[in-house]
């Protein structure tokens, strides 16, 4: 919790002490107007504001100030805690997160009428909601872009795979627990939910395949959910469309980390485009991506084999 504010407030509520403790980052509104003696489905207060927002297991609400949106999202306190640092840790390594403002720590009852610390206690996590951003749902009660299945599956893996790059085991990867904001055309996935999170130094190829299987199961599950309503596409088969989520991933796991060795009669140092904002370049008989690379992927052959069509016809190998 270091480089954040402490503020401790105690107040009297029907004759009642209900202390909480609340940490917020710099620069956020201290929060301190609002009703936190209360449960969150209880609140009523002239900063609640109606969003669309993910379907959630626990109690979201969202507040307004000066025109931010704070989401508030009420569950117990080692985890409010945990999910507070995942997300300060993710932010740090430039993953498209929801960004983590404070926590508010509340007791709801005491022990002979004194303070205690083996007091029942609850907290509410503070993030600040993302400008501009819908719940999957919500992409599909609007007028449908074309290529939207694309562009889901595209946010999706590519947040995936920036998660899986930096460490971060998921463990409920699913459409709810993004938010989506499009961005020039393109959508772009942000991560509200890291409570199920682990972070590792680097994740082996066991554990990408299980958040990739969990993946796939839930987002199956949620556009069957779609169907359901009748708000799917017509052409979008529910299944089908979840099972492109692994090879996708693969291919541009492969793009961002893989190299592969070409074969006999490869020569110059040529460079080329491709896909996923990396570039290849073609060095005697190695063909490897052009940018950091922090781990590799076991099946990393399936890189080239998706891009090498149209580097020969660029190049002219």
């Amino acid at each position: 919790m270091e480089n954040h504010e402490l503020i401790d407030q105690v107040t009297a509520v029907t004759g009642r002490f209900t202390p909480f403790s609340l940490v917020v980052r710099p620069g956020a509104p201290d929060f301190l107007g609002l009703p936190w003696e209360q449960s969150l489905s209880n609140w009523q207060s002239g900063r609640l504001v109606d969003v669309e927002r993910t379907i959630h297991r626990h109690v979201v609400r969202c507040v307004d100030y000066d025109g931010r949106l704070y989401a508030l999202k009420e569950l117990p306190q080692r985890l409010a805690g945990r999910e507070y640092g995942l997300l300060q840790h993710l932010e740090g390594k430039s993953v498209p997160v929801v960004q983590a403002i404070g926590i508010v720590n509340r007791f709801r009852r005491m022990r002979a009428a004194r303070l205690s610390p083996d007091w029942d206690s609850d907290a509410v996590l503070i993030t600040r909601y993302v400008d501009f951003s819908l719940p999957y749902r919500s992409l599909f009660t609007q007028p449908q872009v074309v290529d939207l299945r694309d562009q889901l599956l595209g946010a999706l893996t590519g947040l995936l795979v920036h998660l899986h790059r930096a460490g971060f085991f998921w463990g409920d990867c699913s459409l709810s627990n993004i938010l989506f904001r499009r961005d020039a055309g393109a959508l772009t996935a942000y991560l509200v939910d890291a409570e199920t999170g682990e972070v590792h130094a680097k994740l082996s190829d066991g554990q990408r395949c299980y958040d990739l299987a969990i993946a796939e199961e839930n987002v199956a599950g949620e556009l069957m959910d779609l169907a359901a309503a009748g708000s799917l596409p017509e052409d979008w088969d529910a299944i089908e469309t979840a099972g492109e989520i692994p090879d996708r991933y693969r291919q541009l796991w492969s793009q961002l980390t893989g190299e592969e060795v070409l074969g006999p009669g490869s020569a110059g140092s040529n460079r080329i485009n491709v896909p996923g904002e990396c570039s290849l370049t073609l060095r005697g008989s190695r063909v490897s991506t052009d940018v950091d690379i922090s781990s590799r992927a076991s099946n990393s052959h399936l890189c080239i084999a998706d891009v090498l069509g149209m580097a020969i016809a660029e190049i002219g190998v």
